[in-house]
């Protein structure tokens, strides 16, 4: 062995607890206050072991086999806090809520200060710890501890420590401990008054001890088999237990009498609680059902309802009203005692990333998914191109091959999958011999390599999809292949703790390196001298010896730069960042809040892409180390873009589903849209465009003022009505900044001025309350209140639903229609402008005949289009709509942004004919010009509530003179415009020129995609009716593909729909 060689301290690192801390702290005006944390909620991803209500209700803590321990609110069901660790058994809230223990596999419990977000300590013990009880003055902690029968039975591990310890929780010292039991503890609870407490264990005992003595009081042993849970009454007269005997059993305190068993129907009951007032109690059984009994009649009350796998944990919220309960199945309930009805659920809205692949133009991001699909991110356009879906379990390895043409995808399905990356559309497939866990391709010699659980390597015909070759030798799982850089040998590594090289060809293994423990990641230097292995071993090829054990533990994937300089290895939640040659450390790389399973350098090095079991990928700067942007994807179609500065982008409803947490309160990233959204932002962030630099003034870091809290408070939700309109009741409450802004949208849409405008509030306390009359349409009336403070945070928004008795009334269709080629300053003339509009008028005339009952058109073209024409011809409109109709207003010329000064913000304009210079001109501007904000208020104002807006703004001519710095604050205008009033907007407008007009298409691009969406190319579903989201989503698709042909670069539309999808075309 060389004498480079260092070994690691693995004592050391076997101990060594990582705990990330994402929070940092800076001091507000009340209290301390923390810098908002960005929250991807990914729920749990294994089983729920224990739940938990803070004493006031507000808050939920629930700890998972998933090393985690997490802090939810009860009310909304987001996802708050989440601390990282080990398998969790056990949590419990301190009396007065602010400390929370979690206890768990590695025989620690730790303590944080839920309000600070920090752990303030922890205690250690020679076991696992499941039982956990904080005393009623919160003065001491219990815990108990042993190991699981199922994990003696796994391990055939031994112990004869199954105590219940007392700690300090000031110091965290010990101070007593109780012995008697002979297996583990499974459950403690402090007497009210604090003077007694009682455990229950696997050895089928409930023990009653008396703190002060330490001695034991009673031993009850009527359970046959172990006993699962343990509770004092509030009363203190009694103590219930649950068991593996399928009984639920009360007995009395004072001479641990057993007064009454309950025998459950249908199997072991795992949980129980009391409820505060002493009459019931609640339980979870193996089988997941909930059930409530009546202590008075000993039997079942009420069956609350059901897991789809056993309960693991309930509790009972102090007023009595809620129950939540943790299952096997990975899930977290609420359930409403007084109506028995269900709650919010607390659940995860996007799924970890399993691996990460970027094809050799940088163009296209892939990664494998735990939801079964592959999600594919253009870098070029910075959104999510697509999701392949086909496989039917998790995803794993993902590669590029053949050029980049085809991307390959398999998993534990054993399926492997070839995509084509133009069309999209599945090539081929073939079952392979195991669940897979990793892949190789050698396009070069034309294979790909599979392997996976059953410790055998497949080689298959990379072209023709057949097998070629088998190579065994391990005697495990195997996690990871490469291909060496001249392509001449196959590199495996597996779980028996050996390296293998093989000759595909011949199928022999030519080399074989004995590792220093399981590895489950290995890679190879471009240069081929060096291999890493995620154990931390790194061999010299050239000398075949190793050379060095490095002080990680890669269970995230490895990778050397394509220089070779530096060695990316993930470790954990960090990545390392290793000096090649030296295996110096230089850095570590912290962001994610789980578990690293992948990473990926640029083509050129410039940036290093990790995907996490926490849903999002991170883009990192590979020199400096500093976090660009994270991705996350929600489902299979919506997604978001975050830079640690607070500048987001994403789809309306990808934006809707993440949230910030500060101080314990929930803020939708939806909330900061005005403040922090940033159109392209992944694309200019990977280009370097310094137009984007963000200003300290909306840095995130600076902390965000709570937005105001605003409810409906009549009528009620699900209200029956059968007049033509109903008064609504609206609460706004101030938190720490003023209210400045409510908005009331009605299906989507913001309603008109004389009824709810979104009006300016000042000075107005710390509530208001607001009266409004709605005029209904016939049906389903969803009625969707939100408030603004100064800062422009937008408060959670709280919605219900009326239904209106009535049969559903036609709808007519009114179209405004402005193309403008000709323009009085010269300098700005167009070509297709006024044909663009002219041939959308007549293909939506068409299209939606079958849609409408009638159609009424406005049409404004060259001369014509002047601000008063379009003003009276929408204060037409305005007199005709209903708001069962539809409005759709067309607009094809020049549009551009203020200057905007120290006293007025810059504003977006649609350009009439009569304005003859776009920049230098504010009040020209102003005065001839139809504002952002004009549009707004004339749609809010249409009683039509299925509303459409599309932007074909053009710049040619003299009018590009300062666009490029104006395009990004063009697209955010018409966004929020679309956003605030509640509309669907399609929109050419980006930060480069969409309107090229080509001679062979006749049209701008954008409105010639259009036209052929609305002919029937639009019909997505194929079912010959073309929807606002199907036209939106060929638009997206089509677009680039006609500025790819026809100009060399593909271009990128926008579109945000905040409003109603509807049909607004019929395939002839």
């Amino acid at each position: 062995m060389c004498n480079q060689m260092k070994r690691r301290n693995e004592t050391g690192m076997t101990q060594k607890i990582m705990i990330v801390f994402v929070g940092l702290f800076l001091m507000a005006e009340v209290g301390l206050a923390q810098v908002p944390e960005l929250i991807v909620q990914t729920g749990h991803t294994n089983a729920v072991t224990s739940v938990a209500f803070s004493p006031d209700g507000k808050y939920i803590a629930s700890g998972s086999y998933d090393w985690s321990t997490k802090i939810w609110d009860a009310e909304s069901g987001k996802e708050l806090r989440t601390y990282t660790s080990t398998n969790i058994f056990s949590v419990a809230f301190s009396p007065d809520g602010r400390l929370l223990a979690s206890a768990g596999s590695d025989s620690t419990v730790n303590v944080y200060d839920v309000i600070n977000h920090t752990k303030i300590g922890s205690v250690h013990g020679d076991n696992m710890v499941q039982g956990l009880s904080f005393s009623p003055d919160g003065s001491m902690l219990a815990t108990g501890h042993g190991y699981p029968l199922w994990y003696k039975e796994l391990t055939n591990v031994e112990t004869d420590d199954y105590a219940v310890r007392l700690w300090d929780v000031a110091s965290f010292n010990q101070l007593k401990e109780f012995s008697g039991h002979t297996q583990l503890v499974t459950s403690i609870s402090f007497s009210p008054d604090g003077r007694h407490m009682v455990s229950a264990s696997q050895d089928s005992t409930i023990r009653i001890w008396d703190l002060g003595s330490g001695e034991q009081i009673f031993k009850m042993t009527e359970h046959i088999g172990a006993v699962n849970q343990v509770c004092y009454s509030p009363d203190g007269f009694f103590i219930a237990s649950a068991g593996e005997d399928s009984t639920i059993r009360l007995f009395y305190v004072a001479n641990g009498k057993q007064i009454i068993s309950m025998k459950a129907p249908d199997g072991a009951v795992k949980a129980l609680k009391c409820s505060p007032d002493g009459r019931y109690i609640g339980s979870g059984g193996q089988n997941g059902a909930l059930r409530l009994w009546d202590l008075w009649t000993g039997e079942i009350s009420e069956t609350i309802g059901i897991h789809d796998a056993a309960v693991s944990s309930i509790d009972i919220s102090s007023d009595g009203k809620w129950l939540v309960s943790g299952s096997w199945d990975q899930t977290i309930k609420i359930w409403n005692l007084e109506d028995l009805s269900d709650g919010p659920s607390l659940e995860g809205y996007a799924e970890g990333n399993h691996s990460v692949a970027i094809d050799r133009s940088g163009k296209f991001l892939a990664s494998g998914s735990k939801d079964h699909s592959v999600k594919v991110w253009n870098l070029e356009s910075g959104k999510l191109r697509t999701a392949f879906l086909g496989h039917t379990l998790p995803v794993y390895p993902v590669a590029f091959s053949k050029e980049d043409k085809i991307l390959i995808s398999s998993g534990l399905d054993s399926s492997t999958i070839f995509w084509d990356m133009g069309t999209r559309n599945k090539i081929r497939s073939f079952k392979a011999h195991t669940a897979i866990t990793c892949m190789a391709v050698n396009d070069k010699k034309n294979y790909i390599a599979l392997a996976g659980k059953d410790s055998v390597i497949k080689v298959w015909n990379l072209s023709r999809g057949k097998p070629i070759q088998t190579l065994s030798g391990h005697s495990d799982i195997i996690w990871s292949l490469a291909v060496t850089p001249n392509d001449s040998l196959l590199v495996s590594a597996s779980y028996d703790k050996t390296i293998k090289f093989w000759d595909v060809k011949s199928g022999r293994c030519v080399r074989t390196v004995q590792d220093s423990s399981v590895s489950n990641a290995i890679c190879i230097s471009p240069n081929g001298q060096y291999l890493a292995s995620g154990s931390g071993l790194i061999v010299d090829l050239h000398q075949n010896e190793p050379i060095f054990y490095g002080l990680w533990g890669s269970n995230g994937g490895m990778m050397f730069s394509p220089d070779g300089k530096i060695l990316a290895v993930g470790d954990n939640r960090i990545i390392r960042i290793i000096e090649t040659g030296t295996w110096k450390e230089l850095r570590q790389l912290a962001g994610h809040v789980s578990y690293i399973n992948g990473l990926t350098f640029s083509k050129d090095g410039k940036f290093l892409y990790t995907v996490s079991t926490d849903a999002r990928t991170i883009i990192w700067d590979a020199a400096t180390g500093r976090q660009l942007i994270s991705l996350t994807v929600i489902g299979q179609k919506d997604w978001v873009a975050v830079a640690p500065d607070g500048r987001f982008d994403g789809t309306s409803e990808g934006m809707k589903k993440m949230h910030y947490v500060q101080n314990l309160n929930s803020i939708p990233l939806d909330a900061l849209f005005e403040k922090f959204y940033t159109p392209d932002l992944l694309k200019q962030i990977l280009t370097g465009d310094k137009n984007y630099a963000i200003t300290k003034a909306s840095d995130i870091n600076k902390g965000i003022k709570l937005p105001p809290k605003v409810r409906i408070d009549r009528p009620g939700n699900m209200s029956e009505v059968e007049s033509e309109g109903i008064e609504i009741e609206i609460t706004a409450t101030e938190s720490t900044g003023d209210i400045d802004e409510v908005r009331l949208y009605q299906n989507s849409k913001l309603v008109s001025d004389n009824q709810v405008t979104s009006r300016k509030l000042s000075n107005l306390g710390k509530k208001l309350t607001l009266t409004y009359y709605i005029p209904l349409v016939p049906g389903a009336n969803n009625l969707l209140v939100t408030a603004f403070n100064r800062d422009r945070t937008e408060s959670n928004p709280y919605e219900i639903t009326v239904e209106r008795k009535s049969l559903e009334a036609s709808s007519n269709l009114y179209i405004l229609s402005i193309g403008i080629n000709k323009y009085k300053n010269s300098n700005y003339t167009l070509k297709y402008a006024r044909p663009d509009a002219q041939a959308f008028e007549k293909a939506i005339e068409q299209s939606g005949q079958a849609i409408f009952k009638q159609i009424f058109k406005h049409t404004l073209y060259d001369a014509d289009g002047l601000r008063g024409n379009i003003e009276s011809a929408i204060h037409r409109i305005m007199g005709e709509a209903k708001p069962e109709d539809a409005f759709i207003l067309y607009y094809a010329g020049h549009g551009v942004m203020s200057e905007g000064d120290s006293n007025k913000a810059p504003e977006f304009y649609l350009i009439p004919h009569d304005v003859t210079k776009l920049y230098g001109d504010e009040e020209g501007l102003a005065a001839r010009g139809v504002s952002a904000n004009q549009l707004k208020e004339f749609c809010t104002q249409i009683k039509a509530q299925k509303q459409i807006i599309v932007f074909d703004a053009c710049q040619s001519g003299g009018a590009v003179e300062s666009f490029s710095n104006r395009g990004a604050a063009n697209e955010k205008a018409i966004l929020q415009l679309a956003r605030s009033a509640g509309l669907v907007v399609l929109s050419a407008t980006g930060t480069e020129q969409f309107a090229a007009e080509f001679k062979q298409l006749g049209h701008g691009v954008f409105t010639y995609a259009l036209l052929k969406g609305l002919s029937g190319e639009g019909d997505g579903n194929k079912d010959g009716r073309i929807t606002v989201k199907e036209l939106e989503a060929y638009l997206n698709d089509r677009v680039p593909e006609l500025t790819k042909k026809y100009r060399g670069t593909a271009q990128y539309p926008n579109s945000y729909a905040r409003g109603q999808d509807f049909p607004i075309g019929v395939v002839k």
